[in-house]
């Protein structure tokens, strides 16, 4: 059996071992892509703290603006404050073949959509390369970029 892996065309034996090691291979480099996205934590627990950070996976310390936590806090009724996990994940995959991204859960959705001033709605949101720079530039500490990738079989 043949498949294409990066424009090449790749032979595998009857046991699939090759697609295998690539699956692993592709894993890897991922997990690797993302090892600056953090832990995230609730709008309620950072707005607590004097100077608030999230917790890269390889441990490093992000700082998030206060500003923007006071603006987020500002879209979101009191009661969601501890609901909503920031930062933001921008969640860049191999679907889209224009530059694009999803966001994802009810809560950041909403600030999205505040933030952009769309009428996008759902706990799912299709963004596109304006809509990703305006919002990057409005809140650049509370969103963060991280690649998705979905192996078929």
């Amino acid at each position: 059996m043949n498949y294409t892996w990066g424009g090449l065309d790749v032979s595998m034996d009857h046991r699939g071992e090759h697609r295998l090691g690539i699956d692993r291979t592709i894993m890897n480099l991922v997990r690797n892509m993302n090892a600056h996205v953090p832990l995230r934590r609730s709008l309620k627990e950072l707005l607590r703290e004097r100077r608030p950070y999230v917790t890269g996976r390889d441990g490093r310390r992000q700082y998030i603006s206060r500003d923007e936590l006071e603006l987020i806090s500002e879209i979101m009724p009191i009661e969601e404050w501890g609901r909503i996990r920031l930062p933001i994940l921008l969640e860049m995959t191999t679907e889209f073949e224009e530059t694009a991204l999803w966001v994802r859960g009810d809560n950041e959705c909403r600030v999205v959509q505040r933030i952009l001033g769309t009428r996008k709605s759902g706990k799912k949101i299709v963004l596109y390369l304006p809509e990703i720079q305006r919002l990057r530039r409005r809140l650049p500490t509370t969103t963060q970029y991280a690649f998705y990738t979905h192996l078929n079989h």
